[in-house]
């Protein structure tokens, strides 16, 4: 059995920012393509937050992909799971606001702190440099990764 279809019981879940979805879409022999690929063989839920997806269609869209393909594109990974961010709560958003300056990122890094006050087994999945910042980490305890770095801890327990 080759490594991408062993078990991977007890996985966290990916939170994937927009950035990943983007260059997956963009570029398919990238790591974020293959991490999603990845993800879908080993069974490892991917969530997309409904921001997320807004965003990324219209970022597509000024590149001139429509919202059928993005649709399109998501509908071949069953293990994409759009959710709702609305549970997250004022006190995670009020966090974010020390430590994130952009505030579109905000929204995500409150949802995965939101995921791991549940006892969510989750890490934030992102190319966006700014989110690696000590402060961030120091928020979502460590749990931020670049797609290469998840695939990398893939690679490497599969040995």
């Amino acid at each position: 059995m080759n490594y991408s279809q062993r078990s991977t019981r007890g996985s966290p879940e990916l939170i994937v920012d927009t950035n990943i979805f983007y260059s997956a879409i963009l570029y398919p022999y990238g790591n974020p393509a293959w991490l999603l690929e990845e993800a879908d063989h080993r069974h490892v839920p991917v969530v997309l937050l409904d921001y997320v997806l807004d965003e990324l269609g219209k970022v597509l869209g000024r590149k001139g992909v429509s919202p059928g393909t993005l649709l399109e594109f998501l509908g071949t990974f069953p293990s994409v799971k759009v959710r709702v961010s609305d549970a997250v709560r004022q006190s995670e958003i009020d966090l974010t606001r020390s430590c994130v300056t952009d505030r579109k990122d905000r929204p995500i890094v409150a949802f995965a702190l939101h995921r791991l006050d549940e006892g969510r087994d989750c890490v934030l999945v992102t190319g966006d440099r700014k989110l690696f910042a000590p402060a961030v980490k120091r928020l979502l305890r460590g749990r931020v990764m670049t797609a290469s770095e998840v695939l990398g801890t893939w690679m490497m327990g599969n040995r």
